[in-house]
């Protein structure tokens, strides 16, 4: 099976991202998974971001057995399970969960035992809780946005 960069035609373009309040449609299916900074084990398709509030819209995908990192919220954060489950503590999510938190909310994510995507909003950046408990690197817009453009520097190279 060819690669997204060996199917690329010098006419086509790596799919994009919206950025604001921008109108339009995100074909994510034929978007890459890119590693999200910050969070080993983790990926993301970046669908939209919201410069106004440092947010972003994105789908992220948790292989089984990784364990999110401590992180803390700056902002509210939304979430939608679509495949898989995950636990926080007692609570376990499943396809069709929808959760929120506050921003200021401090916590990790169990390692789930199957393959989980889920659809965020996020409305600001978090920041990892290295751990020693000191400050780890803010994962923001700016990070995940720069994180994407290499990812499409590189299958353009390699086209």
């Amino acid at each position: 099976m060819a690669t997204m960069a060996e199917q690329m035609t010098e006419e086509q373009q790596v799919p994009e991202y919206l950025v604001g309040s921008t109108s339009g449609i995100i074909h994510s299916q034929d978007m890459p998974w890119i590693s999200q900074p910050g969070i080993e084990g983790s990926e993301i398709k970046l669908l939209r971001t919201i410069p106004e509030t440092g947010g972003m819209v994105f789908l992220l995908r948790i292989q089984p057995g990784v364990k999110g990192p401590m992180h803390k919220h700056f902002a509210s954060a939304e979430y939608y399970v679509l495949q898989g489950r995950v636990s926080f503590g007692d609570a376990r999510l499943s396809p069709g969960s929808y959760a929120y938190e506050l921003g200021g909310f401090r916590h990790t994510e169990d390692a789930p035992e199957e393959e989980v995507v889920m659809l965020f909003i996020t409305h600001g950046p978090l920041q990892i809780i290295n751990d020693d408990g000191s400050r780890g690197i803010v994962v923001d817009t700016d990070s995940i946005v720069r994180a994407v453009e290499r990812h499409k520097e590189q299958m353009l190279a390699e086209a």
